[in-house]
């Protein structure tokens, strides 16, 4: 049943007269938005209330229910039962909110008008994801502490499915919507929950560009409340992670239209100083009225076509005041059974109205006050986020002329982080490593340059650095299995130890790669170029080259890598198991590394070293003719470019026809974000490549829950973000003017610090997409590390 409550003034007949003289004043949340409508103090009182106390069940009741297109139809017993059971607690609620509105010193002289139907369905829904306190005090505040969680979503669940009528006399539909932010993630439970017993349909907006996510809300609000509704959300803050929407919509037809000719201008007496002129429309009819002259009240029911009717309530002149200051749902129930039919001439002004508000004060002086405090617990929503409520709007808008009456009205509730999402706009200089997550590796090191001329970033090739502690029973794990594997003619690896094996280079290759880092940036020829290596791949090549090596040669290799302290059977079974480790071939993720002999036909290398390269190093020996050297180079860059997928394609330029023999060794990457940057959220922006230079770049756009950490001694802040399987990417942005001397610093003991302290945070990212290359000849470098 539709019920809207609306006051007028009666005069005395032969035939009772009901004449729209009085006041309209509306059951809304606050300010009036109509304008010329506002028609003063004390204008009329009007409840959308659906399925309230007194709502007998309906004969016919099958026509009522409905259900969705992929929902099975609900069981129809006992179904009055679980609405109803509903009814009197709304009824209650409905009533302490208006009183509550309308003695508000805001609402003084304004319309007052709303849907409490709407807002207690948009506050239950948000008690889905409540607990503790949260959920008792929204519980409390809607009228439901003597109903149980499941009680409450079973008779919204049916009372939504009775709601749905669509005929040609009649429309009335309700429903909610979840709009998610993009890349968050809610409780997968809450999601279902909300579309199972409040039909809230889920969608994506981008709250990070607020006018245009204001846009898509209130265009999908325009569409529910056919345009009746149609700029209901002004503003919304870009840390929002979730909104709640309710819409109730309702058009019906007069069983007994008004007739046009009859409608003339009449006064409407505002108070006893004020009258305005309106369209009042006339008709004279059979209908079921009351007269209450205990509390000095006409009521009338004027029906529509269909099972709705709208019911007035008039009291007599000066009466107002004292009526709304009583008014329960008693009073509706008392006059809703004293009604009988007769004859009534009726003057019902023809009008339309719309009021909005926000009842955040209005819901904590009603005892709903953790929502909106930082000691909310939504955690029924969002596990890894603290979240509070932050607004609730509602909107409702009513129309009312010799046809029907048109009306509709929308909840809103905007949920957002307690504290707000950090930001990180990569605009400046940051330091990135690709880290292996299940050994917490990191993968990638260098210096990016942007064009020829300006220092960008460090990115890091580490692998199995020092902090990547042994997993707890990693040699019978699942995982460990799927990361070793042997070749085809090879004995599989022993997994015993494997990890002590792999980990006791780490340290040693932590060092080398951030001393091996500073020797490159500082180096003369380094100024205004791209540094960008493998550190590891470095490690790999030399350590493979140190097999044949003795004396002071393979002292100083081993001393530079910084093995001075280990065996060479320490180093070389270590990188036989990080090769082992090394492979992941997946759908989401390649991951491979190899080594290889490019030996001079004719030339015989010691059988061992052939062997040991192939045994420790995966180095695969094939012949190569460096007497033409232009053929040579031509099948190496071949094979180069095969194993990293082309895109390294003419590393070797030239070749000396004497050379007998090239060792190399590869690394090739390949990683799908977990949640891929949105290609519609990419915009040009300026990347500071100092404090006199900017370039423009294209700069990707991300908000969602990340592992960060924000290291005030240095003046930095850690971010990683997800690829698909076990690998992230560790992005280090120091303040403004604090890159030179973090790089002056840094070593591994902060990266292992960094990863300890990381922790799910939400995180606003702005990260510039770019590739890079470069080429670096170290054999200087190496003649003067000794």
């Amino acid at each position: 049943m539709l019920v809207v409550g609306l006051m007028f003034k009666s005069s005395s007949s032969p035939s009772k007269t009901i004449k729209g003289w009085d006041c309209i004043k509306t059951v809304s949340c606050g300010q009036d938005t109509s304008g010329d409508k506002m028609w003063g103090k004390g204008c009329f009182l009007g409840a959308l209330l659906l399925t309230v106390a007194w709502a007998a069940p309906q004969g016919n009741h099958d026509q009522h229910l409905h259900h969705g297109k992929d929902e099975p139809h609900p069981s129809h017993e006992g179904e009055d039962d679980i609405c109803h059971r509903l009814s009197p607690h709304n009824a209650d609620f409905a009533f302490s909110l208006y009183k509550k509105l309308s003695t508000h010193p805001e609402a003084k002289g304004k319309n007052i008008f709303f849907s409490p139907l709407s807002i207690s369905m948009a506050l239950s829904m948000l008690a889905l994801g409540a607990k503790g306190n949260t959920h008792s005090q929204i519980f409390s505040t809607l009228g439901y502490s003597t109903l149980t969680p499941d009680q409450v979503n079973e008779g919204y669940e049916h009372l939504l499915h009775m709601l749905g009528h669509s005929q040609e006399a009649m429309l009335l539909e309700a429903g909610s919507a979840v709009a998610v932010r993009e890349g968050f993630k809610p409780v997968d439970k809450f999601l279902k929950d909300a579309q199972h017993f409040y039909q809230g349909e889920a969608f994506t907006v981008d709250y990070s560009k607020p006018e245009v996510a204001v846009q898509e809300i209130n265009k999908y609000i325009a569409k529910k409340t056919k345009d009746m509704i149609t700029d209901m959300v002004k503003t919304l803050d870009q840390q929002t992670v979730m909104m709640l929407i309710n819409y109730i919509y309702f058009r019906g037809k007069w069983e007994k239209p008004f007739e046009v000719e009859h409608t003339h201008k009449a006064d409407f007496n505002v108070d006893e100083n004020t009258k305005v002129s309106v369209d009042m429309m006339k008709r004279t009819g059979r209908y079921d009225f009351y007269h209450d002259r205990e509390n000095s009240t006409s009521i009338i029911m004027v029906p529509y076509k269909g099972n709705t009717s709208m019911m007035i309530v008039l009291p007599e002149e000066g009466k107002m005041e004292e009526l709304e200051k009583h008014i329960c749902k008693d009073h509706l129930r008392n006059w809703h059974g004293k009604l009988f039919r007769s004859s009534v001439d009726l003057f019902l002004p023809k009008f339309s109205i719309s009021a909005s508000s926000c009842l955040v004060e209005t819901l904590k002086e009603m005892g709903m006050v953790d929502a909106f405090s930082d000691t909310a617990d939504f955690s029924g929503i969002s596990e890894e986020t603290k979240l509070k409520a932050s607004k609730v709007l509602h909107q409702a808008v009513l129309k009312v002329d010799e046809k029907g009456t048109e009306a509709a009205a929308v909840t809103t509730i905007e949920i957002m982080p307690m504290s707000l999402p950090d930001t990180m706009i990569l605009n400046r200089p940051f330091l990135v490593f690709i880290v292996e997550d299940s050994t917490k590796s990191i993968l990638f090191m260098g210096y990016k340059m942007w064009g020829r001329l300006y220092s960008c970033f460090l990115v890091s090739l580490l692998l199995m650095v020092v902090w990547a502690a042994p997993q707890k029973d990693h040699d019978h794990s699942e995982d460990h299995h799927q990361h070793l594997h042997h070749g085809k003619d090879e004995p599989h690896p022993s997994h015993e130890g494997a990890d002590d094996l792999s980990h006791r280079l780490s340290p040693h290759n932590a060092d080398f790669a951030f001393s091996l880092y500073k020797k490159l940036s500082t180096h003369p020829e380094a100024k205004g170029k791209n540094i960008f290596f493998s550190p590891l791949s470095i490690s790999m090549a030399l350590s493979m080259l140190a097999l044949g090596a003795k004396g002071n040669t393979h002292s100083q290799i081993f001393s530079t890598l910084g093995y001075s302290t280990l065996t060479p059977d320490q180093v070389n079974e270590g990188f036989e198991h990080l090769f082992h480790m090394l492979d992941h071939n997946q759908d989401a993720m390649l991951l491979e590394a190899g080594s290889a002999l490019a030996v001079q036909e004719g030339f015989k290398p010691v059988d061992k070293f052939l062997k040991d390269a192939q045994h420790f190093y995966e180095g695969e020996a094939f012949t190569v003719d460096y007497s033409k050297p232009e053929v040579a180079v031509q099948e190496i860059n071949k094979y180069i470019a095969k194993k990293t997928k082309d895109m390294i394609t003419d590393m070797i330029e030239t070749l000396d026809p004497q050379t007998v023999m090239m060792l190399i060794n590869y690394i090739y990457f390949k990683g799908k974000w977990e949640e891929p940057f949105k290609a519609r959220l990419t915009h040009k922006a300026d990347f500071n490549v100092d404090e006199n230079t900017k370039v423009s770049v294209d700069m990707m756009s991300r908000t969602d829950l990340f592992d960060f950490y924000r290291d005030q001694e240095n003046s930095t802040s850690i971010i990683k973000v997800p690829y698909k399987g076990n690998t992230s990417m560790m992005i280090v942005l120091p303040d403004e003017g604090k890159m030179e001397e973090l790089e002056k610093d840094l070593c591994k003991h902060h990266l292992k610090h960094w990863n300890e302290k990381l922790s799910g945070r939400p995180v606003d990212l702005r990260m510039p997409r770019f590739n890079t290359s470069a080429s670096i000849n170290l054999e200087k470098l190496c003649l003067k590390w000794e």
